[in-house]
């Protein structure tokens, strides 16, 4: 089956292997669709290590691959340490660890931005919150540590997973503020996603990805393999929204979804958001109100699968599965969920992983939650007229 495999922690360039780990959590990404971002965290549990971790530490995990070569799942900083002493193993040390957004939650906005497409605000902001500072550089670094491509406003984020992003953000004017506050607030407003990879990077999905993603082969789970009782499907009346205030720069627009208000009532809710178009302002207010108007029945997580008892290649597939995959669940009885099958992405993924067992959490939001009408500047330049049934209406896309 799927487990045991090779897992690596590696603190400060000392690697810790077999009987010095005593076991391993790391968690990333959100529980679902709605929340907003948070740091990736880990707790690694080591017996006897030969040098005692320190805060600041850089702090990898990676775990081995049936198909050979190893995955890295999590990358981050030491924040804490404890130590007990058990005479029967020796010293424990308990090691928690956070991902590269936990330093934006530290940090303030201080610089002033023009107006900028959403995934240019999101750079901007990790520029000034991830970028690594002077004084942050070890007394040891060497020039040739670091890749020479590398410009100094670059260095500590990855510009290629950030994606430029389609919608108009507001200028940024009241400064400071908390990093981590813009980046929330920029997204919800675009409909994109922060997230941490698992070598330590923070990447930004706009509008587009998940809609690109929904076009290839998800991974697909069988219901069989997901652990008993670890999924719910859920349908809230607590959810319903029907009628939506947002607040953009040029000040507030209204959205009544008139049947859901004639079967409940009014039940009202304010958004406010960084949007600096009418436009897109109008059609976000009518998304969010038309996404909410009715009760849905929706997958929830965790949903938990036990890599001891599936196969070596989905244990590979769920070791290496990031945030924003898109994913099927199938043979789900209709009695939990009518449609049988779930479609959607991955919000957040949870890692348990002991010498015994390993198992592997899964967070995911239904797919409409993050498919968004076509736009022309949302088809990829080598698209052909072919590629498209031709029975589809533009209306329709």
């Amino acid at each position: 089956m799927g487990w045991p495999r090779a897992v690596t922690v590696t603190i400060n360039g000392t690697d810790h292997t077999a009987e010095t780990i005593d076991s391993v959590f790391v968690q990333r990404g959100r529980r679902a669709y709605w929340e907003g971002i948070q740091a990736g965290s880990a707790r690694l549990v080591l017996i006897d290590p030969s040098v005692r971790p320190t805060i600041g530490d850089t702090t990898t995990v990676d775990v081995g691959l049936d198909a050979g070569g190893t995955v890295r799942i999590f990358t981050g900083k030491v924040q804490a340490t404890t130590a007990q002493y058990d005479p029967n193993l020796g010293t424990i040390i308990s090691v928690d660890a956070f991902g590269p957004l936990s330093k934006a939650g530290r940090r303030d906005q201080d610089d002033t931005l023009a107006q900028q497409l959403d995934g240019a605000r999101i750079q901007a902001l990790l520029q000034s919150a991830l970028a690594e500072q002077w004084a942050e550089q070890p007394l040891t670094q060497t020039w040739g540590d670091v890749d020479a491509s590398l410009t100094w406003a670059d260095y500590g984020i990855d510009a290629t997973i950030i994606d430029p992003g389609l919608y108009a953000i507001e200028p940024l004017t009241t400064v400071p503020q908390p990093t981590l506050a813009a980046l929330a607030d920029t997204a919800f407003s675009a409909g994109g996603v922060i997230y941490e990879t698992g070598d330590g990077n923070v990447g930004y999905a706009d509008s587009t990805r998940r809609q690109g993603e929904s076009l290839g082969s998800p991974l697909t789970i069988d219901a069989a393999d997901i652990a008993a009782q670890s999924g719910t499907a859920t349908s809230r009346f607590d959810d319903i929204v029907n009628q939506v205030n947002l607040t953009w720069s040029g000040g507030t627009v209204q959205y009544n979804a008139t049947n859901s208000i004639a079967e409940y009532g009014f039940i009202t809710r304010d958004y406010s958001t960084l949007l600096d178009d009418s436009d897109d302002a109008a059609d976000f207010a009518e998304r969010l109100a038309v996404l909410q108007a009715f009760p849905t029945e929706q997958l929830e997580g965790p949903l938990l699968v036990r890599l001891t008892t599936v196969t070596e290649s989905l244990s590979d597939s769920l070791l290496q599965i990031g945030i924003n995959d898109y994913l099927q669940v199938t043979n789900i009885p209709t009695s939990v969920l009518p449609a049988g099958t779930f479609f959607g992405f991955v919000e957040g993924v949870t890692f348990e992983l002991t010498h015994f067992f390993a198992n592997v959490e899964l967070y995911a939001s239904d797919a409409v939650l993050s498919i968004y009408d076509t736009r022309w500047a949302d088809i990829p330049d080598t698209a052909t007229w072919g590629d498209v049934v031709a029975t589809l209406q533009w209306q329709n896309a």
